[in-house]
């Protein structure tokens, strides 16, 4: 579990909703919870990332880690 949580920073998520692990940037922390916008998502999220104006709602224990600047998904 990831216990600080840096706004503008790159962190692999693995919110409820999702098959799999996504790559989002934190943007905000809201009741406990922190707002990702998804950078990255499998194929078989895409669809539900959509849906949700590719904007997560995660807790703290559904962060997995920071990534660092030199991540990238092709």
């Amino acid at each position: 579990m990831q216990k600080e949580i840096v706004l503008g920073k790159k962190y692999e998520v693995k919110p409820a909703a999702f098959h799999r692990n996504i790559v989002g940037v934190a943007k905000a922390l809201s009741n406990g919870k922190i707002v990702f916008q998804i950078d990255y998502c499998d194929i078989c999220d895409r669809q539900t990332a959509a849906a949700a104006k590719n904007e997560v709602l995660a807790s703290y224990a559904d962060v997995k880690g920071a990534l660092g600047d030199t991540c990238f998904f092709s």
